[in-house]
């Protein structure tokens, strides 16, 4: 439920991939038809996720990378573009004018990163690393394309550091909001 509507992604030949937005009935399904005619705007396109619901925006991940769709101008801007790893994993820490993205980034020096943004590239945070030395193959279970819960303006995930070793820790998306949240396992 997005805006007391559904959206999904749909290919059509007359709209190539686009988002769509729905009311439940077919003459209130229409595409939200950024780049106009069968040409598509999303390449392997995921679901849309809920951001920033008064100003129309809503974030979607494509093979591309991360997008922030602005559905009242039908404009999108790639936040986050993607190095090749398959799946960012995106949620929206709080509402309003302090809503911010987090997500999980690929990067091919720092490997999986966790970052947020307010939806614009000029504000993106990197947040503490998952492993200490960047490398996610040292985690066994962990990927690059999720693994953080929400809860209110909360994001919780596992990350580590050679003081603590991997340990919950929790963010609201700046680094000064994030913290270990417990040492389960001191040492």
């Amino acid at each position: 439920d997005l805006f007391g509507e559904v959206a999904f992604v749909a290919t059509t030949s007359a709209h190539g991939t686009e988002l769509w937005l729905s009311d439940g009935t077919p003459a209130g399904t229409q595409p939200v038809d950024i780049v106009p005619g069968p040409d598509s705007t999303f390449e392997n396109p995921w679901l849309p996720a809920p951001f920033r619901e008064d100003l129309g925006w809503i974030a979607i991940e494509s093979s591309a990378g991360l997008h922030v769709v602005d559905l009242d101008v039908g404009e999108q801007i790639l936040l986050q573009p993607s190095t090749g790893w398959g799946g960012i994993g995106v949620a929206t820490l709080g509402s309003g004018d302090g809503a911010r993205l987090l997500y999980w980034a690929y990067d091919d020096v720092e490997a999986c990163i966790l970052r947020s943004s307010d939806g614009t590239p000029e504000d993106v945070v990197r947040l503490p690393n998952m492993a200490p030395d960047g490398d996610i193959a040292s985690l066994p279970g962990f990927g690059c394309d999720g693994g953080f819960a929400v809860a209110g303006s909360l994001g919780y995930y596992v990350s580590c550091d050679l003081a603590t070793g991997c340990e919950l820790w929790s963010t609201d998306g700046t680094l000064e909001g994030t913290q270990l949240f417990a040492d389960f396992e001191p040492g």
